[in-house]
């Protein structure tokens, strides 16, 4: 359950290859003052954090810092939108790095 006052901030990330790279963003990451959680995957990373402490453009200064560069995505909008992008997050939550989308289902 998320805290009250703590917001969600997902981004992509180019030049995440291994583990090795999952590890370093986290560790960057987490390193902020304000921030209380964060998942990451080759790709992705997602920040829960108290905006009153740190900023979208820390956390993104933080993951470049550590050698990584974000991709800029637009805006998701529309209800389908938001909808799938919500399927997503739950998700990846529950099954981690398993990829569950057309390709991996439909895979004999």
């Amino acid at each position: 359950m998320r805290e009250a006052g703590l917001e969600t901030l997902e981004l992509s990330v180019n030049g995440m290859r291994c583990e090795s790279c999952v590890e370093r963003v986290k560790s960057a990451v987490s390193a902020l003052t304000g921030v209380e959680g964060v998942h990451v995957r080759i790709g992705s990373v997602r920040v829960e954090y108290d905006p009153e402490a740190v900023t979208r453009e820390g956390i993104a200064a933080a993951i470049e810092a550590a050698g990584y560069a974000l991709v800029e995505t637009p805006e998701v909008r529309g209800p389908v939108n938001r909808f799938l992008a919500r399927m997503t997050r739950t998700n990846q939550e529950l099954f981690g790095n398993l990829r569950l989308d057309c390709c991996t289902l439909n895979r004999k």
